[in-house]
């Protein structure tokens, strides 16, 4: 298993289901809880924003913690991912299970936070041909641990109400 498969994986335990049954404009949000009811961690959304036109059968995803400072929601941070449904060949091809790519895979598209604001793009001018080989390894390797530190927490439940926004 690969560094996207795996992120697949942890993804789908994250969220509770299987990623490539996102719909598209289906937004889930997390909610952290802890054994007192109430928490510091912020809560978590997902949102499902597109089917990617070069790579069809592709979503583009969007997860964030937001909060409010001066009347404005701010990403702390946001991740923009890719999600490749199983079987599929990374190029959006459909290959059944015989190419070896009986998985899902995701991966992290751009990082951005508001303050300070930071924004890092892993492929030049959203172009597929042109990867920024630094870029992609730091906004994985930030997506891996985003998703494993949530995990860890184990505080998190995807609940049916609209997120809570924290003044920061």
């Amino acid at each position: 298993m690969n560094r996207y498969e795996r992120l697949y994986a942890q993804l789908g335990l994250l969220i509770r289901r299987e990623p490539a049954d996102l719909e598209i404009g289906e937004r889930l949000v997390l909610k952290a809880y802890s054994g007192r009811g109430s928490t510091a961690l912020m809560d978590l959304v997902l949102e499902v924003l597109a089917e990617n036109p070069k790579l069809p059968g592709t979503r583009h995803v969007s997860l964030a913690h937001y909060f409010v400072r001066n009347g404005d929601l701010c990403a702390d941070p946001e991740l923009l991912l890719r999600v490749h449904p199983p079987g599929s060949d990374g190029n959006g091809s459909l290959t059944g299970t015989l190419s070896g790519f009986e998985l899902g895979r995701v991966e992290c598209l751009f990082f951005q936070q508001a303050i300070p604001p930071v924004f890092c793009e892993s492929y030049h001018e959203d172009r597929l041909d042109r990867p920024n080989p630094a870029a992609r390894r730091h906004n994985n390797s930030f997506l891996a641990d985003f998703v494993q530190n949530h995990l860890m927490a184990d505080l998190y439940a995807v609940v049916d109400e609209p997120p809570t926004w924290r003044e920061g």
